[in-house]
């Protein structure tokens, strides 16, 4: 569409044109109105001699800027034609379809970890998202453990998550995209991930995975394996060598 919109003619080229054409008429009849009107002529009683073809009374003068001017118009007439007439080369359907599922993707969540690794998850779910100024929904998952219920206090885990949240959010205002922030304590952090992207209804899920350290299936922690298996929506899994390890 941007390349579309780039070729459109500006205004100011039309209003050239539109010039170019009153100025060419003014060229060629200046000096035919003048012969007619005999202004600029004194009336003797001396026969004057027969004027050139080019010069008679009543017949138009060919200018040298009138014909500079009525070729650049010609040409700027050319181009304004062959733009019209121009046909966009046809893209492959699985280039088009691959651009409407990437565009479709108007809500991304984002689970933050404490580790170096969630500001890149952040940073990518934003350049993935902009285009379509897609929502970001920040998640932090307390694991509250079995012993206790699921709505006792954690203050030193939700602080934690206050903090990394503050930093991400940040991220996300300095992209102009909508962002929301949630903290909901879970048994699992998986389950937590899971059960906020059904609740909030999101397109795709983006988090980092681990960095294959021994115990680990398939280089990924058991939280992103098991978000990739039952999740009902998207799943973008960041592996960065060297950044960070993802502990989510």
């Amino acid at each position: 569409m941007k390349q579309d919109m780039a070729r459109i003619p500006s205004s100011w080229t039309v209003l050239i044109a539109a010039g170019l054409v009153v100025l060419l008429l003014a060229a060629t009849t200046t000096d035919a109105a003048l012969a007619q009107s005999g202004v600029g002529t004194t009336q003797t009683a001396v026969p004057t001699p027969t004027p050139p073809v080019n010069e008679r009374t009543g017949q138009a003068v060919l200018n040298p800027i009138g014909i500079g001017l009525a070729a650049l118009f010609l040409v700027l007439m050319i181009n304004l034609f062959r733009w019209m007439f121009r046909v966009p080369p046809q893209l492959p359907y699985s280039v088009i379809k691959a651009r409407q599922s990437v565009s479709a993707l108007h809500r991304l969540l984002v689970p933050t970890a404490q580790d170096g690794a969630s500001e890149r998850v952040v940073e990518l779910a934003c350049r993935l998202g902009e285009a379509q100024k897609a929502e970001i929904v920040l998640a932090y998952v307390v694991e509250v453990p079995f012993t206790l219920s699921l709505n006792t206090p954690m203050p030193a885990e939700e602080a934690k998550g206050q903090e990394l949240l503050r930093t991400a959010q940040f991220i996300v205002e300095q992209h102009g995209l909508p962002v929301k922030t949630q903290i909901i304590p879970h048994r699992q952090t998986w389950g937590g991930i899971l059960h906020l992207a059904r609740q909030e209804m999101v397109d795709a899920i983006i988090m980092g995975v681990g960095d294959g350290r021994p115990g680990q299936t398939e280089g990924m922690n058991r939280t992103a394996q098991e978000v990739l298996k039952r999740a009902d929506c998207e799943v973008i899994l960041d592996k960065a060598s060297g950044w960070g390890r993802s502990q989510i």
